[in-house]
């Protein structure tokens, strides 16, 4: 019996695809071994740990002062809840405990953080 040939005008046969899932193994490397497992979630398969977070963010937004979560809903830059108390309680300290002069510090702070001064 014979091979089966290609239809007239096909050009020359090419050799079947690889398997995918190479086992994770860079080019040019050897795999260590049969492929890890997905961790679960959307992460694949990475060797990193998975953390917990440590308490609600939302509650901690809602923490915050009014004036606080009022710059935040305007803000440019994505800020943690942990990271705007902080800079509100530094520019708070600063400015004497002014609320005006805090909200003009954070929009500096933001400002240079953006790369805009």
């Amino acid at each position: 019996m014979s091979a089966p040939t290609a239809p007239a005008g096909a050009g020359p046969a090419l050799p079947p695809p690889a398997p995918r899932g190479g086992g994770g193994a860079m080019r040019g490397e050897a795999a260590a071994g049969p492929p890890r497992p997905a961790a679960p979630g959307n992460r694949g398969a990475v060797p990193l740990r998975a953390r917990r977070r440590a308490g609600d963010p939302m509650a901690e937004f809602d923490r915050l002062p009014p004036a606080l979560r009022r710059w935040l809903a305007e803000a440019a830059l994505p800020w943690s809840p942990r990271s705007a108390a902080r800079a509100w309680a530094r520019a708070r300290r600063a400015s004497g405990g002014d609320e005006a002069a805090a909200l003009a510090a954070l929009d500096a702070l933001q400002a240079r953080r953006l790369g805009l001064t």
